[in-house]
């Protein structure tokens, strides 16, 4: 079977790339900037908004679109990603998916969530897009690296409500094995929720990250002046992992209705 990474430089893509070459499939990627981890991979340098390369083709199985840009304005973002879907379905592709996030939905708060719920919402319309939204990806990278960094540089740390609220996690290896188990469905269901039906508080989540020497204090704080506080953060130039965006993203989550299909792949 042979997959195309949309946007395979992401941490995701990464994972993904090298599980997917493990798993011997034969692999396209198109990204930003040049990362391979071998040469028998087919790599094209591309930016989202520009045409899809002639050799893209139907030889296709399946592209996967792993691609965000929060610098650029929301509704060109979209519109782009739009086209992208629909130029490599004019390419002869017969299934796409689009990696989502549990931040997505009605619920979304953060600029983040917002902008993947407003995606969500155009690919409806396509019956050959599956919409895949894992929950906090547990690995050395995106959210969760920078919990574990902002863990282990403070020695306390302030959480909404003291860090009672659930989410709902999934490691790395195990959301490449579901994406694997998805990519080899010949009618992908239109949405996925990658997470485990075991949800961990925000503060154990936390704790978790760091090894017994360095846990910080857990510092109780109403979500008004936690936001408070990284509004003023943000006049200084202060460099901390952790910023508003990801702030509203776990406040929001907290109101989120999605729940996990992974029961359709354990059984």
């Amino acid at each position: 079977m042979k997959v195309l990474l949309v946007g395979s430089s992401s941490f995701i893509g990464e994972r993904l790339l090298k599980f997917l070459v493990k798993e011997k499939y034969e692999i396209v990627c198109m990204a930003r900037c040049r990362r391979p981890i071998n040469s028998k991979i087919e790599f094209y340098e591309w930016n989202l908004g520009e045409s899809v390369p002639a050799k893209i083709n139907k030889s296709i199985d399946i592209a996967i679109h792993l691609i965000h840009d929060s610098t650029m304005e929301e509704s060109i973002f979209i519109d782009k990603v739009i086209k992208s879907f629909i130029d490599l379905r004019d390419k002869g592709i017969p299934k796409q998916i689009y990696i989502s996030s549990y931040s997505a939905g009605p619920h979304a708060l953060s600029k983040y969530g917002k902008t993947k719920y407003k995606i969500e919402n155009e690919i409806f319309r396509f019956d050959d897009i599956t919409i895949v939204r894992p929950g906090l990806v547990i690995g050395e990278g995106g959210v969760y690296k920078k919990i574990s960094s902002l863990a282990n540089l403070l020695p306390f740390i302030p959480l909404p409500d003291g860090g009672s609220g659930m989410v709902p996690i999934i490691e790395i290896e195990s959301l490449c094995e579901y994406m694997v188990k998805i990519i080899r469905l010949k009618m992908p269901h239109q949405e996925e929720n990658i997470f485990s039906n075991n949800l961990i508080s925000l503060r154990q989540l936390i704790l978790d990250s760091v090894d017994n020497s360095k846990k910080p204090t857990i510092v109780p704080i109403s979500s008004k002046a936690l936001l408070s506080l990284f509004r003023i953060i943000d006049f200084f130039p202060i460099k901390i992992p952790i910023n508003k965006e990801n702030v509203l993203g776990f406040i929001a989550n907290q109101n989120a209705r999605h729940e996990s299909t992974v029961d359709r792949y354990d059984s």
